[in-house]
């Protein structure tokens, strides 16, 4: 009998001794050095286009009757694009054409539209807005957009499509990544340009229209009064990119100016932020006034700077340039300060 009692101790002490450490390794140590947590990785997956393009047939712009089916595929770091090679007509050309169905507009009035790249094998490739007609989208059109731009973005409102893109900028090479962002906006019911995108390359600077300094000489209202200043010095026009600075004999006004590139065209001169001196000056407060009332302008080879007033008045400057040697007219001849 006390064998048995001795036995059955002996299991219980066993047993209590497994109990505990059974605790200690399954509760208390994995307290105390929590697990490294597993990190899944999940393979990246291209988003999908809105509307794949895959195998579609579009004529190529600019060469009539030639057309190509999207069969191969445009590999790039950001997504495989649906392509096409193409031959021109006379077998001269053998070039690609690039669907950009990552930007594939919303299918309203029986119309989409989306963005499409051109390579001639000449160096450049021409983006173009396609045009496609109904369920089977047929290619309809295309709009020309620019050479080598990056297009960021495709918005549609009824018939108008808004393209955004980044064209080069001026003076940049070609080989280097666009900078300048614009948008172009085409009717597709019409394929007409609501607005076109910009051109910096090909844009003319303000600088290279105007010379950047004149001299007011005189200004002729439309009931033929005339107003000059007493000394050619006091009274400046300053043009530099887009902003003005007009000095007078006490004050200086600045402000933003809007010109075209060839004259007679728009000078269009934005609210002007004006200097507080107290002096006196006989032509201040009226030259200043002047210049909301100028609607064009014009230059002449003598370099004069003619700008027009909209009733038919005008202020006449002399480029720094051309004022050495230009004789003033006489200040005997100068009348009154007109109210005009």
């Amino acid at each position: 009998m006390k064998k048995i009692l001795i036995s059955v101790v002996l299991l219980l002490v066993v047993l209590g001794l497994g109990g505990g450490a059974g605790y200690y390794f399954l509760v208390v140590k994995p307290a105390s050095t929590p697990a490294t947590p597993v990190t899944e990785i999940v393979p990246e997956v291209a988003t999908p286009p809105p509307l794949s393009l895959s195998g579609k047939t579009f004529t190529v712009p600019t060469m009539r009757g030639v057309t190509t089916t999207l069969d191969m595929l445009s590999q790039t770091s950001r997504r495989d694009y649906p392509m096409g090679r193409f031959t021109s007509a006379d077998g001269t050309i053998r070039g690609s054409l690039v669907a950009f169905d990552e930007f594939v507009s919303t299918y309203e009035n029986n119309l989409r539209a989306v963005p499409i790249a051109v390579d001639t094998g000449a160096g450049a490739t021409f983006y173009y807005l396609a045009i496609l007609e109904g369920d089977d989208m047929h290619h309809a059109t295309s709009v020309s957009l620019d050479d080598r731009i990056k297009v960021s973005s495709v918005a549609r409102s009824g018939d108008l499509v808004t393209v955004s893109y980044y064209v080069h900028d001026r003076g940049q090479a070609m080989e280097e990544m666009p900078n300048v962002g614009t948008n172009a906006i085409i009717n597709i019911a019409t394929g007409a340009v609501v607005q076109a995108g910009r051109h910096p390359a090909s844009e003319v600077s303000m600088g290279d229209i105007f010379e950047g300094k004149y001299f007011w000489i005189t200004t002729t209202y439309a009931d033929g009064k005339i107003v000059k200043p007493d000394d050619l010095d006091h009274f400046t026009l300053g043009i530099a990119n887009d902003s003005v600075t007009l000095e007078t004999d006490c004050n200086t006004g600045t402000g933003s100016f809007t010109a075209g590139a060839t004259a007679p065209a728009p000078f269009t001169i934005g609210t002007l932020a004006i200097t507080k001196k107290t002096c006196g000056s006989q032509y201040e407060s009226e030259y200043f006034i002047m210049f909301g009332k100028v609607a064009t302008y014009s230059k002449t080879d003598a370099g004069k700077l003619v700008l027009h007033f909209a009733d038919g008045g005008k202020m006449d400057f002399i480029a720094s340039s051309k004022k050495e040697g230009y004789l003033h007219p006489a200040t005997a001849t100068s009348t009154a300060t007109s109210t005009n």
